[in-house]
């Protein structure tokens, strides 16, 4: 998989087992607007971000093991005129 993956749409992303290290989401948004990753499996959240006004940069770093996710990810839940980078632990 290419670093990093870009994610612009619910129903993208990755469907096999990786780590992820680092999650960031912009754009231009609306404040309350969110952003969701989640298994494609199970349902359970692996990321969930809301933003507090129109102009967005969220992230996290998972640490340099990053977190498992054994079934992949899936982008649930974003916003038009956003992106989702997704950086693998490699």
């Amino acid at each position: 998989m290419a670093n990093p993956q870009v994610l612009l749409a619910v129903g993208d992303g990755f469907p096999r087992s990786i780590r992820v290290c680092t999650v960031t989401w912009s754009g231009t948004t609306t404040a309350g607007y969110g952003m969701e990753l989640t298994d494609p499996v199970t349902g359970a959240f692996i990321v969930s971000m809301q933003t507090p006004n129109t102009a967005t940069f969220l992230g996290i770093a998972l640490g340099d093991k990053g977190i498992g996710c054994p079934n992949g990810y899936r982008l649930s839940k974003t916003t038009a005129g956003t992106r989702v980078l997704v950086y693998a632990a490699e």
